[in-house]
């Protein structure tokens, strides 16, 4: 658990290095889906999972196997799965350890797996024409729309 400092205050994370943090988060994640849809198509052009004859399914304009349906769950999972594990792992993806921030509750202890959810949706929510981090910009603490909604802050580890 981080302490709060002196005056009962948190050293909260701007913008620029939560946006950095971030890219760099996908940016491993583009990596690791690469390597695995790499070794998927390379495992199936070497017939160890042939396509499996089948119904066909309608979705978005696409006719899916059912394989198919079960590869764009695997990695359509896959962001919150990371997402999900690193921050309840104490509340810091890969990118924030880089950049020395991390998620807490608002009262300083690690995020509850109650918060870790609300803020994944809270993001979700945030995305659309990314009006939810705007009060990043603008706020003194620094809190977008996910973490109002999941009670918590980033801040600076010390």
């Amino acid at each position: 658990m981080e302490k709060r400092p002196e005056g009962n205050e948190f050293a909260y994370a701007g913008g620029a290095v939560r946006f950095l943090a971030r890219v760099l988060d996908i940016l491993i994640l583009a990596l690791v889906l690469n390597v695995l849809y790499a070794v998927d198509r390379w495992g199936a052009s070497k017939g160890w999972w042939p396509p499996m004859p089948g119904p066909r399914y309608r979705v978005a304009g696409e006719s899916l196997s059912l394989p198919d349906l079960v590869r764009a769950f695997f990695y359509g999972g896959i962001w919150p799965l990371y997402y999900v594990v690193f921050h309840s792992l104490g509340g810091q993806t890969p990118g924030k350890m880089a950049f020395s921030i991390r998620v807490l509750s608002r009262d300083g202890a690690d995020p509850s797996p109650w918060q870790i959810l609300l803020r994944l949706v809270g993001e979700a929510i945030s995305s659309f024409f990314f009006l939810g981090y705007l009060p990043i910009l603008f706020t003194r603490t620094k809190r977008g729309l996910h973490d109002l909604i999941a009670g918590t802050v980033v801040v600076k580890k010390e």
